[in-house]
């Protein structure tokens, strides 16, 4: 492809993943697609062909390789620089097309910002995004003001098309902290962070003083197992309320999938499968339906046959319009309910109370991202101790509990003298630290990747895992030296800078609190502010310190203590401390013990002035006002940039084993044994923690459908203001 220009779509599977990142697998990289394109290639493109295809009376299934055709064009428009065609196809599209959009031109102004010759490409395909980010941002709250219930659906349902993602997490990994902010993404967040749980008050107390004292696990209050079913999950979770099919089943999608060829995420398919899609002929003028043009709303309920577990639920819809009173009423659209509920027959224009029981009228909360369903149908009790030791807040606060006994004790280890036997603390430390060394193993092992460098490689883009794995390296270096009486001394140090970071470590645990956690990242961007003055710094220090070194001892021998002595003194005096009995001697040939005067001492003085003005009233100053721009910056935003790192908190609790270390040694067995079953049946074990809807071919149509009417009411919005304001400034041009 490159010697001769033609680029295939395999190709561009390849760029699309470059530009995407984070494990990104585009669906033309995968061996099925490969196979059938390559099969497309080799057979003979004539226009007899093409009428035999025509006219052919045998009607062949739909291909769905492309089952959205739009999105394919506009991934097409984008990468060609086509804006305006781009938003042509976005308007019509499916899916989370916008952030896609906004990922794909930022990942592109990246590119050519790199490159000095494209200045002005950059800025422009930075403009294209930025125009994306507004419009995903602003059908985001139209959606929201429409229908907060199938918004945080359309956010959260699998997209086959895009690594089995969810549009929530391609704004995450788009880094669009706005979006993520919104209030409706912060109500999913805060749902899948009790898990189970439905508490509104004292939700951090109720969790702590149940792990303590389990019975009173009890006493707290859960989801129906209705509302435990419209949920976002994970895969595995997926499979375990499947009760009706096998749950190895989605497992054998992969199969034909797992190819190392392009070292690319293994993500199952989906698209290419005819088991799994299915195309939807509908009619455009229908799809788009001219509800919007009143006032009235569509309300749905949910009613479920409580006396049978397995019942589909069924849909019920009423009409809700508002008389001169500002009073609400509701037409029966349906009056086919379960026979499990007790329903009124005559239900017509009559006005009814919204004040009703939930059970007799179950009505979906506008403000709830879960719709209110029966809370009759309560989960049984072991069900409740799993939803509250598996809730991510649940987990959250076990390992916190567990990390500052761990603290305490490693701090008391390295308090007392190290005896030459390991002592029981000792042993619980370490033991502790394995375990968490497994558990690094296991999400590096549980990575997407087929690739095991691009797991690696994954994993450590984050400078935290990092520093982890460079303090459980220190940490086992240490116990073994310890074991020697040589090298005890050296274990002991190991010891006493592995404790430090490890408290260092606690504020990963303070990052939740949403009023701490915002420090947390002023601190961390003022470090790195830090970093670009501290290579300034280290120049003129290093300047100074040699020219000071070299006068004062100018017959000295090589050693490494001299250099040593080029950074000791000239970085303290950046402090204040500037050694004025050494850098400037009497020079008394009456006093012996006096410093001796070398020739050109009086040289010294005179750069350290210069050195200390340049660095203690010149670059200081500007750090200083640097650290307080910084904190300017964020401090406005910290709210956001919290709610957009919270995102990463509950998935990283959400697939951490339900035990904290070092009990989750249990896990990771129970873990590895659940694998070597699956392999023994010949079945695949899928690797998905991302928490997401698993919705029918139906659900999804549905839900489109909505997605395009509040696209096409919010450009019918933006022509209305636009108008609105040409009118204004024609009327004031007129009065003028």
């Amino acid at each position: 492809a490159a010697i001769t220009g033609i680029y295939t779509l395999p190709d561009i599977g390849l760029i699309l993943e470059k530009l995407m990142g984070h494990g990104y697998r585009s669906n033309y990289t995968r061996r099925r697609f490969r196979t059938r394109y390559a099969t497309m290639l080799h057979q003979p493109n004539t226009l007899r062909q093409l009428r035999r295809t025509a006219v052919s009376t045998t009607l062949k299934p739909i291909d769905d390789t492309f089952q959205y055709p739009y999105n394919e064009l506009l991934i097409w428009a984008v990468l060609t620089k086509r804006h305006q065609m781009a938003l042509f196809f976005w308007e019509r599209g499916e899916e989370a097309m916008a952030k896609v959009a906004y990922k794909l031109n930022k990942a592109l102004a990246h590119e050519a910002d790199d490159d000095e010759l494209e200045i002005e490409v950059a800025a422009e395909l930075a403009s294209y995004a930025e125009q994306f980010r507004e419009l995903g941002l602003g059908v985001l709250e139209q959606c929201y003001r429409e229908n907060d219930d199938k918004t945080c659906q359309l956010l959260t349902y699998e997209l086959k098309n895009w690594s089995d993602w969810t549009c929530l997490s391609l704004a995450v990994i788009s880094h669009h902290q706005e979006f993520v902010a919104h209030k409706c993404c912060q109500m999913i967040l805060n749902d899948l962070w009790m898990g189970g749980m439905s508490i509104r008050h004292y939700l951090n107390w109720k969790v702590i003083a149940s792990i303590l004292f389990f019975p009173l696990v009890l006493r707290i209050e859960f989801k129906s197992a209705e509302e435990l079913k419209l949920q976002p999950k994970t895969h595995e979770e997926h499979l375990a309320t499947q009760n009706d099919s096998d749950p190895d089943d989605d497992d054998d999608d992969d199969d034909d999938d797992d190819d190392d060829d392009n070292g690319t995420e293994n993500y199952p398919s989906g698209i290419l499968s005819n088991d799994h899609t299915q195309h939807y002929i509908t009619d455009e003028n229908q799809s788009k339906k001219s509800s919007k043009l009143n006032n009235d709303r569509s309300v749905e309920f949910i009613y479920e046959n409580k006396h049978i577990d397995n019942e589909p639920i069924e849909m019920v819809t009423f009409n809700k319009t508002t008389n001169d009173h500002g009073q609400t009423s509701f037409i029966n659209l349906k009056q086919s309910l379960s026979t499990s509920v007790q329903q009124t027959d005559d239900i017509n224009d009559s006005n009814i109370d919204t004040s009703k029981k939930t059970d007799e009228l179950p009505m979906s909360n506008e403000n709830s991202p879960i719709k209110t369903l029966s809370s009759s149908s309560s989960i049984p009790i072991t069900q409740r101790f799993y939803e509250f030791y598996n809730a991510p807040i649940t987990k959250f606060w076990y390992n916190a509990i567990f990390y500052v006994f761990f603290l305490f004790l490693f701090t008391y280890m390295v308090l007392v003298r190290t005896p030459t036997k390991p002592s029981i603390p000792e042993y619980i430390v370490t033991i502790y630290l394995a375990s968490q060394a497994l558990d690094t193993i296991r999400e590096i092992c549980t990575n997407s990747s087929p690739r095991f460098i691009r797991r690696l490689t994954l994993y450590f883009s984050d400078f935290v895992h990092v520093c982890d794995s460079l303090a459980l390296l220190a940490y086992g270096i240490g116990f073994i030296l310890r074991f020697n009486a040589n090298t005890l001394h050296i274990s002991r140090v190991l010891y006493c800078l592995d404790v430090s970071y490890w408290w260092i470590h606690l504020l990963t645990y303070i990052s939740v609190h949403k009023s701490l956690g915002p420090y947390i990242h002023i601190a961390a961007q003022n470090l790195i502010d830090l970093f670009n003055f501290i290579i300034i710094i280290l120049i003129v220090l290093v300047s100074f310190g040699v020219s000071r070194q070299a006068i004062k001892y100018p017959s000295e021998s090589w050693t490494w203590r001299s250099v040593k002595e080029i950074f000791l003194e000239p970085y303290f005096m950046i402090y204040g401390e500037v050694y004025a009995g050494s850098i400037d001697p009497p020079c008394l040939e009456s006093e012996p013990d006096a410093p001796q005067c070398m020739p050109f001492h009086w040289v010294t003085p005179i750069t350290m002035t210069a050195y200390l003005i340049f660095c203690n009233i010149l670059l200081l100053s500007i750090l200083i006002a640097t650290f307080n721009n910084t904190y300017i910056r964020i401090s406005k935003s910290s709210d956001q940039v919290w709610k957009y790192h919270r995102y990463y908190i509950v998935l990283k609790y959400e697939a951490k084993p339900m035990l904290p270390p070092p009990l989750i040694l249990f896990s990771h067995i129970f873990l590895l044994v659940k694998i070597i079953i699956r392999y023994c049946r010949g079945k695949k074990f899928k690797v998905d923690h991302g928490l997401k809807l698993f919705l029918s071919e139906k659900e999804v149509a549905e839900i489109h459908d909505f997605e395009e009417e509040q696209i096409d009411e919010y450009f019918a919005m933006k022509d209305r203001e636009k108008k609105n304001t040409t009118a204004d400034q024609i009327a004031l041009t007129s009065e003028r």
